[in-house]
C-alpha cells in the first residue's frame, strides 16, 4: 500500500475525495503520456480490472514524534444509552459529529479491540473531540457583469455569494491519500498536478501542494475479520447491492450525491454539467465479500473523443466490530 502526503503550499477550495483524486490524476495522465494510453486505463476500470485505486485524502498532523493520520470513523450500528447529565449530553453531542480518527484509535475500533462506548470514554478523557488542524473561511465574492463591469443583478437582487476555503499550515500538517497498484504509472502524473495544481481556482494559486511518496504504508488489520470499511466514496456493483441487501442489519451507511461540471479547460468548449451519481460515504460499513476489488467504474457521457468516466471503487479495509456490552 502506497501513501501520498499533500504538503500545502497554499489554501484550497475543493475536497480532495476518491472520484476527484481519480479524475485528476486521469486528465494528467493524458498531459504526460498520451489520450491513448489513458484511454486505455480508463476502459481497464470500466471491464472492472483498474490499474490502481485510491482513497479520499485525510488529514495528517505534524508532531515532535511522527505524522499522526486521521481515517474516516466507521459508521456503526448507533448506541442507544441514554446520557444522565448534562455534561454528558454535550460531550455525546461533539462525539456525534466526529468524522475523524487518529490512526491508533481507528485500528483499535476495526481490529474489534473497543466498541464505541469505549471510543467515546477515550475521546471524553482527552476531551479530543477534533482536531485544529484544518481551518476553514468563508470568502464573500460577487458577480460582475464582464459587459458592463458593474454587479451583476439579477431577479432584483445583488449576486453576493460565499464560497469555502480550507488551510493547513505546512509545519502542522496536510493532507495524504492511500493508492493500492501501480504507483509507478501514476507518480509522473502526481509530479504533473504538483506543478498545476489539485482542484478548483488553480488559476489563481490555490491547490498546490508538494508531493511525497511513501511505498510501505502499513494499517493494522484483524486476522478474522467480518466487515470491511471503505476509505472511498463506493459505487457498488448490481450484485454487491444484492448481497447487502440480503444482509441489511449489518450494513451501516451514508449516501451522497456527487455531480459537478467537467473542466472545460481540458476539453475546450462550454463546460458541461456531469450526470449525478448516488453512492456510499467513506466510513460507510458492510458485511465482508470474497471480492479482492469492490466497486465498479461507470461511463457518464463522452465529449468528443473524451470518455466522461466515475470511478467508484471502494478502498475497503477489513474490520471487525466488537459488541458494546
Amino acid at each position: 500500500m502506497h501513501a501520498v502526503y499533500l504538503l500545502p503550499r497554499s489554501s484550497y477550495v475543493t475536497h480532495l475525495r476518491s472520484d476527484t483524486l481519480w479524475g485528476l490524476i486521469i486528465v494528467a495522465l493524458r498531459n504526460v503520456y498520451s489520450d491513448e494510453m489513458a484511454t486505455e486505463i480508463v476502459q481497464e476500470a470500466i471491464s472492472g480490472t483498474p490499474r490502481f485505486i485510491v482513497s479520499s485524502a485525510m488529514l495528517y498532523e505534524e508532531t515532535k514524534e511522527e505524522r499522526l493520520h486521521y481515517f474516516p470513523r466507521p459508521i456503526l450500528k448507533p448506541d442507544l444509552r441514554e446520557s444522565t447529565t448534562l455534561e454528558q449530553l454535550r460531550r455525546f453531542k461533539k462525539f456525534k459529529k466526529i468524522r475523524q480518527l487518529p490512526q491508533s484509535l481507528w485500528e483499535d475500533l476495526i481490529c474489534g479491540r473497543i466498541g464505541q462506548v469505549e471510543l467515546y470514554e477515550k475521546l471524553a478523557r482527552k476531551n479530543k473531540f477534533d482536531n485544529k488542524v484544518q481551518m476553514k473561511e468563508n470568502r464573500l465574492h460577487v458577480a460582475i457583469d464582464r459587459l458592463t463591469n458593474t454587479t451583476l443583478k439579477q431577479s432584483d437582487r445583488g449576486q453576493l455569494f460565499y464560497t469555502e476555503e480550507y488551510y493547513i499550515s505546512r509545519n502542522r500538517g496536510g493532507l495524504f491519500f492511500l493508492v493500492d497498484g501501480e504507483i509507478s504509472l501514476i507518480e509522473p502524473a502526481l509530479r504533473f498536478l504538483q506543478h498545476y495544481g489539485f482542484g478548483g481556482d488553480v488559476s489563481i494559486g490555490k491547490g498546490v501542494f508538494d508531493v511525497e511518496i511513501k511505498n510501505d504504508f502499513q494499517i493494522e488489520t484483524p486476522d478474522n475479520p467480518t466487515h470491511f470499511t471503505t476509505l472511498s466514496l463506493y459505487l457498488p456493483t448490481e450484485s454487491e447491492l444484492k448481497t447487502f441487501s440480503a444482509q441489511q442489519s449489518q450494513v451501516w451507511y451514508e449516501l451522497e450525491v456527487r455531480e459537478g461540471r467537467i473542466a472545460n479547460h481540458f476539453i475546450g468548449g462550454n463546460s458541461f454539467r456531469k450526470p449525478p451519481v448516488t453512492v456510499f460515504c467513506e466510513g460507510s460499513t458492510f458485511p465482508i465479500l470474497s471480492r479482492t476489488r469492490l466497486g465498479r467504474a461507470i461511463s457518464l457521457q463522452k465529449i468528443d473523443h473524451i470518455d466522461i468516466t466515475y470511478s467508484g471503487f471502494a478502498f475497503s479495509i477489513p474490520a471487525c466490530w466488537k459488541e458494546d456490552a
